[in-house]
């Protein structure tokens, strides 16, 4: 399902709305026990509304016990056998002068499945993943994610 950009700035504002009421709950709970209650409910909402306007989102990824994002390389198979490598044509092997870039990024709820992926020329790819850590920052859901 492909977006417009106002269907796409729709959902952003959607989600600044949702996160905006989180953040008024939590100030208006009566113990923090009930605060963190709420904002996990709102939190599942949020997730949950805005897979469907934007499959790509999974909300928080899944990690490891060292903090990594867990990877699935079934996605990435998925997405190679779909869209083969742009210099080699070839649906396995290595793909020189390309790399797999996270359209919605992993740090920002993104998932890691085929949909979420897309080819990016290597020296595209390294000014790419520089803006993106100087924007989003470190892990987790970070102040910069959209």
């Amino acid at each position: 399902m492909k977006l417009t950009p106002m269907e796409k700035r729709l959902s952003w504002v959607i989600v600044l709305l949702v996160l905006l009421a989180v953040a008024i709950n939590d100030c208006t709970a009566a113990t923090p026990q009930q605060a963190a209650s709420e904002s996990a409910k709102e939190m599942r909402a949020y997730i949950k509304a805005h897979q469907d306007i934007d499959p790509r989102f999974c909300g928080f990824v899944p990690r490891d016990a060292d903090g990594r994002i867990k990877r699935s390389k079934a996605a990435i198979m998925a997405f190679r056998r779909q869209w083969p490598c742009p210099a080699t044509g070839k649906k396995t092997g290595a793909c020189p002068g390309w790399a797999l870039n996270h359209s919605v990024p992993l740090d920002c709820g993104g998932c890691d499945v085929s949909q979420n992926l897309e080819w990016m020329r290597n020296d595209v790819k390294r000014v790419h993943d520089t803006y993106e850590r100087k924007v989003y920052g470190g892990h987790g859901m970070s102040p910069g994610c959209p």
